[in-house]
């Protein structure tokens, strides 16, 4: 993750504005990836020479169309887009996180982002076809992008000088939530898709997420104010 040198002096709108550029160039970058790719198919893998003239190419191309300095490390740019989420890393419930850990999987509000989400996939994937319309895409992506913004806060720290993009990122977590809870309630208004206590879990679970993400925030606004690593 970038980190300007002189963060440290940022408040939330600066950080806010650092993130919205970020995205645009990340964007950017992605969109001449993929134009790449749509033109010239990733070669057999078994293909060893093949593979390495593709990716040389491919980074040229970036670098002429973008300014890209990654090299053949291509790669790099789906964990800056995309943070990996190692699943079977994370604790479950009943396990303690250990003493000290300043690992993504043993941050608890990420864990429950991460139970959220996949209770809401293993919901949507039992659905007819003909019910998985916009809405339902875009309420599944709202509750993902909860646990991908928690990620990106987390790349950035906890350190005085960047928990400030730390802050912006759940704050944009604490927005998915909010998103997810409305776009629920009219899903269910307009097409009653839950039977039983269902909808009620679901509704209850993203709610006390939210809840836990405004307080997160505070805590992290806390931290900052005290100057706490």
């Amino acid at each position: 993750m970038f980190r300007p040198e002189d963060a440290a002096f940022w408040s939330e709108d600066e950080w806010e504005a650092y993130l919205n550029r970020q995205e645009r160039w990340l964007t950017f970058i992605m969109d001449t990836l993929f134009e790449f790719i749509r033109k010239y198919p990733l070669p057999e893998g078994s293909d060893t020479r093949a593979m390495q003239k593709w990716e040389e190419a491919l980074a040229a191309y970036l670098q002429r169309k973008t300014g890209w300095q990654g090299g053949t490390n291509w790669y790099m740019l789906w964990m800056l887009w995309e943070p990996e989420e190692e699943e079977d890393a994370l604790p479950t419930q009943e396990e303690e996180e250990p003493a000290g850990c300043r690992e993504l999987a043993c941050l608890p509000i990420y864990r429950q982002a991460s139970r959220l989400a996949r209770e809401v996939l293993r919901w949507a994937e039992q659905l007819p076809a003909e019910q998985k319309d916009s809405s339902l895409v875009q309420f599944c992506t709202s509750v993902n992008q909860i646990g991908a913004y928690l990620a990106r806060g987390h790349q950035f720290g906890y350190e005085r000088e960047t928990i400030g993009g730390n802050i912006v990122c759940v704050r944009r977590a604490l927005n998915m939530a909010n998103l997810a809870l409305r776009t629920l309630q009219e899903i269910q208004q307009a097409r009653q898709l839950f039977t039983g206590d269902a909808y009620r879990d679901i509704y209850e679970a993203i709610y006390e997420m939210r809840n836990a993400l405004g307080l997160y925030v505070q805590e992290l606004r806390e931290r900052q104010r005290l100057g706490i690593d």
